[in-house]
């Protein structure tokens, strides 16, 4: 039956609750009282899995991102670059002009002029200019507070693991705690998605570790 639910809802059969006639709520709220679903389906699956993308407990996640994201995953393949995830970036920046990116280059502050300042003392000046950071980073640039106020800082720190041979998993799934212990969120192999993340006769492990661990060293992670 869960099967089912969760089938219908993710292909589009069931009505679309992010709308304003539905209601806005915490997505916990609508996977139990709007789906029916279990605390068993809800706490395996759905709060590790949501978790790993929102970085957010269900219950301060919205209905309406989670209705938009899992329509997304369900009609859409998820896929990973056979090169890396860097294949992304390297894709985005080949039709960009020479010289048009700034790499290693930190912002300090921008002006009302979309003027961009550097660290080093530089400066870009743009016709918009897109502050796509985490809540404190935007508040030093910006010189000013974010409206609405950001909730406090939210963070994930993935960790790879090298290996000899191959995945024990080779199958490309990706493994969730559903069991709510430990500091682990999720795992899977890249090497069984593609065997070019790793060397020949060599296998991947990412592991998604949640929460804000800056300033921890890879040992205390680990």
């Amino acid at each position: 039956a869960y099967r089912l639910k969760v089938g219908i809802e993710g292909v589009g059969g069931l009505p679309d609750f992010s709308k304003a006639d539905a209601g806005e709520m915490s997505t916990e709220a609508f996977l139990k009282e709007r789906l029916g679903l279990s605390d068993a389906m809800v706490d395996t699956f759905f709060r590790p899995f949501y978790r790993g993308i929102f970085l957010a407990d269900l219950s301060a996640q919205s209905s309406t991102l989670f209705d938009f994201v899992f329509r997304s995953l369900a009609l859409g393949p998820t896929s990973l670059p056979r090169a890396g995830i860097q294949a992304l970036s390297d894709a985005m920046a080949r039709p960009v002009p020479a010289g048009a990116i700034r790499l290693n280059t930190a912002a300090a502050r921008i002006g009302g002029d979309n003027a961009v300042h550097s660290a080093d003392g530089g400066m870009v000046r743009a016709r918009a200019v897109v502050v796509a950071t985490e809540g404190p980073a935007a508040v030093r640039l910006l010189g000013g507070e974010l409206v609405p106020k950001p909730e406090g800082d939210r963070g994930s720190t993935t960790l790879y693991f090298g290996f000899e041979g191959r995945a024990p998993v080779e199958e490309p799934l990706l493994m969730l705690n559903g069991e709510g212990k430990g500091v682990v969120n999720n795992m899977f192999f890249p090497s069984a998605v593609s065997d070019a993340v790793a060397p020949a006769g060599m296998g991947l492990a990412s592991v998604s570790v949640l929460g804000v661990n800056a300033g921890k060293s890879d040992e205390e992670l680990v």
